[in-house]
């Protein structure tokens, strides 16, 4: 090999280097980016927190609900006596005449 070919490897070989370097450097800015355990613990820790929040917020809402249906149970329940009751009246009164 000349001097010449010699001197064309190496800048082929330098460019080359230079697009790795380019590369490595990419990858080195999304690691950046990326979160860190600590952040990814950090950030499931509130995460966890929020939720447990929304849950006992949503039971809380249920139960509000659930006393509700039982207390409707109860006067339907008595509604329905207080109407058979006023049948069952009506019905002797019918019969008594």
């Amino acid at each position: 090999m000349a001097n010449e070919e010699y001197r064309q490897l190496i800048e082929f070989l330098g460019r080359k280097f230079d697009d790795v370097d380019s590369r490595f450097a990419q990858v080195d800015a999304r690691f950046a980016e990326m979160a860190t355990k600590d952040e990814v613990r950090a950030q499931q820790a509130e995460t966890r927190r929020h939720f447990d929040v929304v849950a006992e917020s949503l039971l809380d809402q249920v139960r509000t609900v659930a006393e509700g249906v039982v207390n409707l149970d109860e006067k339907l329940e008595g509604f329905r006596q207080s109407v058979a009751s006023e049948f069952s009246e009506t019905q002797s009164m019918i019969r008594l005449s």
